[in-house]
C-alpha cells in the first residue's frame, strides 16, 4: 500500500504533507532529521493518513493537497487542524498556479503522442473520484449506521468499460470501535482488469485518523 500523511508539530502547529510506502519508517526519518525541509520543525507526530493501492494515486492526492489551497483547508477543518483566516491566494499558491498553467500547456503539446497513457490516466481519475465519493459518504455517516459490505452503483461507472464497485467495512486492529473502510472500483481496459482501491479508518468518535 501507499500512503499520504500529515505530520503535526504540537508545539508550534506546523504541519507537513508527504507520501510513502512505509509510514513508520518515514515518520522516523522526519524525526531523525534526515529530511532537510522538516528538520527544524521537529518533533513530529503522525496526525492523519490515507491509504491507496498504487503510488500514482497517492502522489496525485499529495499534489492536490500541496498545490490546492482549498483542498488542504477543507481537510484541515475535517480532521481538526486549525485553519488560518484570510482571503485570496498566497504568493506560493500564485506561483504554483502559474507553474500548473505552464505544465498544462506543455502536456497539451504532447497529448497526441500519449493517447494510450491518457486513456489509462482518465480511467484511473474516474475510478478514483467514484471511490473517493464513497469514502467521503462513509465519513459523513454515523458510526452505528454504517452499512454492511456490498457492491454499489455510481453514475461514473458508465464511463468505464465493464465496471463494478464494492466496499467492505471491517473491524480494525481487533477493535469494534474502529472500522477500516475499503472501496474498490474495477474496470476492463485492453483485455486487462484494472482497479483503484481506497482505504480509510472510521472511528465511533468521528475521527478518521490513526
Amino acid at each position: 500500500m501507499y500512503y499520504i500523511y500529515i505530520l503535526l508539530n504540537k508545539i508550534n502547529g506546523q504541519i507537513y504533507t508527504g507520501s510513502t510506502n512505509d509510514l513508520r519508517r518515514r515518520v522516523q526519518e522526519h524525526n531523525d532529521g534526515r529530511e532537510i525541509s522538516t528538520k527544524r520543525y521537529r518533533p513530529w507526530i503522525l496526525y492523519y493518513y490515507e491509504a491507496y493501492s498504487t503510488e500514482s494515486l497517492a502522489r496525485l492526492r499529495e499534489k492536490r493537497l500541496k498545490n490546492n489551497g482549498n483542498t488542504i483547508r477543507e481537510l484541515k477543518k475535517r480532521i481538526g487542524i486549525p485553519v488560518k483566516s484570510g482571503a485570496g491566494f498566497t504568493i506560493i499558491e500564485t506561483a504554483i498556479a502559474l507553474l500548473l498553467v505552464i505544465v498544462t500547456i506543455t502536456i497539451f503539446g504532447v497529448a497526441l503522442s500519449s493517447l494510450p497513457l491518457t486513456r489509462t490516466a482518465r480511467n484511473q481519475n474516474i475510478a478514483y473520484h467514484i471511490a473517493a465519493k464513497k469514502i467521503e459518504e462513509f465519513r459523513n455517516t454515523q458510526f452505528a449506521s454504517l452499512p454492511p459490505n456490498s457492491s454499489f452503483a455510481d453514475p461514473g461507472l458508465a464511463n468505464l468499460n465493464n465496471a463494478s464497485a464494492n466496499f467492505t467495512l471491517e473491524d480494525y486492529g481487533g477493535s469494534s470501535q474502529i472500522k477500516i473502510a475499503t472501496v474498490t472500483v474495477q474496470w476492463q481496459e485492453e483485455s486487462r482488469t484494472r482497479d483503484v482501491v481506497l482505504e480509510t479508518l472510521i472511528s465511533d468518535k468521528g475521527l478518521n485518523r490513526p
